[in-house]
């Protein structure tokens, strides 16, 4: 888990890590532009080859700033649900 604060708590960013790979969990702020810190201090700071994501379409634009890229796009339980996954080389 990371965190953000300035004076208090404005962002968390629940991930796992599993040999070489990483699955983010939750992504959570109440400040603009917090989640972008966060996720681009993952980037920088944890050691991984590729970080497997999920999102609704409507953070498909928020993943792709931070360099995710769309693997599939499928359905559960009729809610649509996006593969993401970026690499570090």
């Amino acid at each position: 888990m990371v965190r953000h604060f300035d004076e208090k708590l404005n962002g968390v960013y629940w991930f796992n890590l599993q040999d070489d790979e990483m699955y983010d969990g939750f992504l959570i702020s109440s400040k603009p532009g917090v989640g972008i810190k966060l996720g681009r201090w993952l980037e920088k700071n944890i050691n991984y080859k590729t970080n497997w994501s999920c999102c609704d379409r409507k953070y498909i634009k928020f993943n792709e700033r931070l360099g995710f890229k769309i693997k599939s796009i499928d359905s559960i339980e009729n809610r649509e649900v996006i593969l993401l996954c970026r690499k570090k080389y």
